[in-house]
């Protein structure tokens, strides 16, 4: 379901993804749980919001269903904090975000396998750059990101990094790290947006447009309503 939910948010199909969201919450979780069972339930959500840049919900968000027994699965839960992490750094809720920062170190700490440690320490170096990003100091969250440069278990560091990058008025740099986001992960439509605007920044309007195209021609069956298509369908009209 997890893979089903991150193929529609590519195509913009947010209409079946909200359905397959609610289909996840109406499911009972079964007896016993396993990290296999009970990751879908934070990462189906989790996905819902980040990959739409939900960032207000994401702050916010639950973990459902309350009675599953979230802290015996530290690596599941820690995408939910994760989500609200990075929701309360892009709305300046910057307390939050220092306290679910904190939360995911100690989810981090309480895992034993070093595979999921590190992915938890991933999500804790992603959510920390946009922190320091929104208290000003665009360096240090360079470094977090740059550090933080590896599959991530929801949203690409690369990905993350160009964003910052083109924010910070560096869109040819932007520009090499969506591209090698892209690479590894082909057709993300955040990826392609931000290839697309960092070109845009830095003069190259054929490699826009490309780009650009490439995500319209891709979500022409979008069903929801996303900012980022409307940026990129006037860019192709003018």
């Amino acid at each position: 379901m997890e893979y089903w939910m991150y193929a529609l948010l590519q195509l913009a199909d947010d209409e079946t993804a909200g359905h397959v969201l609610a289909e996840l919450r109406s499911h009972p979780t079964g007896s016993p749980m396993s990290l296999k069972s009970a990751h879908p339930f934070a990462g189906v959500p989790v996905r819902y919001l980040l990959e739409r840049r939900q960032w207000r919900a994401a702050a916010s968000l639950e973990s459902v269903p309350a009675d599953l027994p979230w802290d015996n699965f530290p690596v599941a839960h820690a995408l939910t904090v994760f989500a609200r992490a990075m929701g309360s750094a892009r709305t300046m809720e910057l307390a939050d975000a220092r306290g679910h920062i904190a939360e995911l170190e100690s989810l981090r700490d309480r895992t034993n396998n070093a595979y999921w440690s590190r992915q938890i320490e991933v999500l804790r170096r992603e959510a920390a750059a946009w922190l320091v990003q929104a208290k000003g100091d665009s360096d240090a969250a360079l470094r977090l990101l740059e550090s933080a440069v590896t599959p991530g278990p929801v949203l690409p560091a690369r990905e993350q990094l160009g964003e910052l990058l083109v924010a910070m008025g560096r869109p040819a740099e932007g520009l090499s790290a969506f591209e090698a986001a892209l690479a590894a992960a082909p057709n993300r439509f955040n990826g392609l947006y931000g290839a697309g605007i960092a070109a845009r920044d830095m003069g190259d309007t054929a490699k826009a447009r490309d780009y650009f195209a490439t995500l319209v021609a891709m979500c022409d069956e979008a069903t929801g309503s996303r900012p980022e298509l409307d940026v990129a369908r006037r860019f192709l009209e003018d």
